[in-house]
């Protein structure tokens, strides 16, 4: 096992489709590791491994709303799709 630490939120086919923060420090395998690093999206570290930031409480809609929406495309904090000035077919 190899400490990285991820220099962007990544997640990706290399890990499992698990997602990772951008500054979280964690141990994965030497081939994830070498991947990561020689993509520029991880650095090798002696840091001590960091915790994943706890998610939303599930209580509350307006977090979940925008814990869900953070970097979808064209989604807005209502939760409803962004304008993109189309009027429809012509």
């Amino acid at each position: 096992m190899s400490k990285v630490k991820f220099l962007q939120d990544f997640q990706g086919v290399e890990t499992n489709n698990v997602f990772y923060l951008r500054g979280q420090v964690v141990d994965v395998s030497e081939g994830v590791a070498s991947r990561c690093v020689a993509d520029g999206r991880a650095e090798n570290t002696t840091e001590d491994l960091t915790a994943p930031e706890p998610a939303a409480p599930a209580s509350d809609p307006d977090a979940i709303m925008n814990t869900a929406n953070q970097g979808v495309a064209g989604a807005t904090d209502d939760g409803q799709p962004a304008p993109t000035g189309k009027k429809g077919r012509k």
